[in-house]
C-alpha cells in the first residue's frame, strides 16, 4: 500500500513510484540542456544579501545526476540564482568546479554551457563599461572550457531603449568569442528589469531588432534561448532563424510542444524533471528514428550520437538509433519472437510508456522500405507515449512557475530536497521563503502524480517535517 499524507488541501495518498532508466545516451535529434539549481551550504550565513554560502560537494553531485540522464546543463545562470543572490565569486568558482566536473566526462563544452553576463559590475552604465564587464565574465567561462551563454543585462536595459545600442554591445562580444554562443532572452515575467528588451518593449519590434543581430552574426551563435512563455511567438521565431542557429526552448509552460515541433530545449524545469525527461526524449528519438530523424538546424549528430560518458552498450544498443525499440539494455533477456540479439526493450521503460505492439522487432535491425506502414504505426504510439510522459510534468512546472514568475527557483529547489539530492531546503539569499506552504504542498502532489518522488518514504517524511515546521 502507498504512503498518504495530509497536506492543507486534505489527505493524499501517493502513487506508485516510477523507476525511471537512465538512457544509454544523450537525445539524438535535440540538444538538451538543463538549467541547474545551487545548494546553499545549511550552516552558512544566505541570509538575504549575504555573499553565497554554497555546498559545493552537493552542487557538483546533482550536475552528475543530471549528466546521467543525459542532459547537458546550463549553469551559472537564473537557475542557479543569478541576480537573485549568487554573487560573481561564487558564480566564477560555479563555473570553474561545474566545468571541471564535466572534463571528467569529457570535452566540457559537449556537456555545459555558463552564463556570461554585466551582475557583477551593477553600476556600469556606458556600452564601454557593460562590454567590459561582459567580456571579464565571458573569459571565465571560455578559460573553464565551458560554453557562453550571453545572459541578458540589467544594466543594458537601464540605460539604452535604442536597438542599434545592443546591436554595437553585442555584436562586439560575439567578434571575440571563441566559439559560437547562446544568446538568451529572458522576458519580463522571470526579470521585470530586463522589459523592453533588443530596444522596445513591442514584442515584434523588439524580435525584428533581435533577427537582424543573429542574422548579421550567425557564425557565432550557437543558438539562442527564448524565455517568453509565448509558444506562437516562439515557433515564427524558430521559422526565422538562419540555418545553423538553434531555438533552445524556455518556455517552461509549452515545452513539450515545441520541442515534439522541432526547438531544443534549455529549461530550468528539466532541473526537476530529468528523469522523465530523458525518457521522454528516448520515446522522441524512437518515433522519428533512422528513416523519420529530422535534424532541426544546428543540430550536430557527431556529438549528439555519442552515448554520454559512463554509459555502457552492447554492439548496437543505441535506441536513439532504433525506430521501435526505446531503453535497450545490454542482456536483457530476449522476448519471445524478437529477432536475435542481446537487448530488448527496457521492463520499466515498458511499463512506464506501454509495450511494443504485438509482432513489431524489438531489437536493433534498420528498419527497410518495407517497415515503413509498421514505423509509421509505431512512430504514433511512441509518440504519444511522449505526450504521456511530459503530459504531468506540465502541470507540475506551471505550478513551479506561476507569478511571481521568478521565484520558482524556490519550487526547483525544493523538490530537489524532498528526493534526497540535499540535505536541507534551504537557498542562497533566503530564496527558500519566497512561496507559501500551500504552494509547496501542490507542488508536492503534482510531482507524484508526474512520478517524480524517486523514495515515496523519505519524499513523506521530508514534507511531514516541513508541515510540523508550518504548525501543522
Amino acid at each position: 500500500m502507498t504512503a498518504s499524507i495530509d497536506l492543507p488541501s486534505g489527505n493524499y495518498r501517493l502513487r506508485e513510484p516510477v523507476a525511471w532508466p537512465h538512457p544509454p545516451g544523450p537525445p539524438a535529434n535535440r540538444v538538451v540542456y538543463a538549467a541547474a539549481h545551487v545548494v546553499a551550504d545549511p550552516m552558512g550565513d544566505n541570509t538575504p544579501g549575504s555573499p553565497a554560502a554554497v555546498d559545493w560537494e552537493t552542487t557538483l553531485r546533482f550536475r552528475r545526476h543530471l549528466w546521467s540522464y543525459g542532459l547537458r546543463v546550463a549553469d551559472a545562470m537564473d537557475t542557479a540564482q543569478r541576480n537573485n543572490g549568487l554573487d560573481w565569486a561564487a558564480t566564477r568558482e560555479l563555473i570553474r568546479l561545474s566545468a571541471a566536473a564535466a572534463r571528467d566526462l569529457g570535452d566540457p563544452a559537449d556537456l555545459i554551457a555558463c552564463g556570461a553576463g554585466t551582475d557583477h559590475v551593477p553600476g556600469a552604465r556606458t556600452p564601454q563599461a557593460i562590454e567590459a564587464a561582459y567580456q571579464e565574465q565571458i573569459a571565465a567561462v571560455q578559460e573553464s572550457g565551458a560554453t557562453v551563454i550571453l545572459m541578458a543585462s540589467r544594466q543594458l536595459a537601464a540605460i539604452t531603449h535604442a536597438p542599434e545600442d545592443y546591436q554595437a554591445v553585442y555584436g562586439k562580444l560575439l567578434a571575440e568569442v571563441e566559439r559560437p554562443a547562446i544568446l538568451h532572452w529572458l522576458g519580463e515575467m522571470f526579470d521585470p528589469n530586463l522589459a523592453g528588451y533588443w530596444g522596445s518593449r513591442n514584442i515584434e519590434a523588439a524580435t525584428t531588432s533581435f533577427l537582424e543581430l543573429i542574422h548579421a552574426n550567425a557564425p557565432k551563435i550557437d543558438g539562442v534561448k527564448v524565455s517568453l512563455l509565448d509558444e506562437s511567438h516562439e515557433v515564427r521565431l524558430r521559422a526565422a532563424l538562419p540555418e545553423g542557429v538553434r531555438l533552445y526552448t524556455g518556455d517552461d509552460f509549452n515545452y513539450p510542444s515545441l520541442i515534439k515541433s522541432g526547438s531544443h530545449a534549455l529549461l530550468g524545469i528539466f532541473d526537476a524533471i530529468a528523469p522523465a525527461a530523458a525518457a521522454a526524449f528516448q520515446a522522441l528519438d524512437a518515433a522519428e528514428g533512422p528513416h523519420l530523424r529530422r535534424h532541426p538546424a544546428g543540430t550536430r549528430p557527431d556529438v549528439l550520437d555519442r552515448p554520454h560518458p559512463g554509459a555502457t552498450l552492447g554492439p548496437g544498443d543505441d535506441p536513439a538509433h532504433d525506430a521501435l525499440g526505446i531503453g535497450l539494455q545490454p542482456g536483457s533477456p530476449e522476448k519471445a519472437g524478437s529477432p536475435t540479439g542481446t537487448s530488448t526493450r527496457s521492463p520499466v521503460l515498458a511499463r512506464a510508456l506501454g509495450a511494443p505492439k504485438a509482432g513489431s522487432p524489438t531489437g536493433t535491425r534498420t528498419p527497410t522500405d518495407h517497415d515503413i506502414s509498421e514505423i509509421s504505426a509505431s512512430a504514433a504510439d511512441l509518440m504519444a507515449d511522449y505526450d504521456r510522459i511530459l503530459a504531468p510534468t506540465v502541470a507540475l512546472s506551471r505550478k513551479i512557475f506561476e507569478a511571481p514568475t521568478f521565484h520558482y527557483k524556490t519550487g526547483i529547489v525544493f523538490l530537489a530536497w524532498l528526493n534526497g539530492h540535499q540535505d536541507a531546503f534551504t537557498m542562497v539569499n533566503g530564496a527558500q521563503s519566497a512561496r507559501s506552504l500551500s504552494h509547496l504542498a501542490e507542488v508536492f502532489r503534482l510531482a507524484d502524480q508526474a512520478g517524480l518522488l524517486a523514495d515515496p518514504e523519505l519524499a513523506v517524511s521530508r514534507m511531514r517535517a516541513f508541515l510540523a515546521v508550518h504548525g501543522r
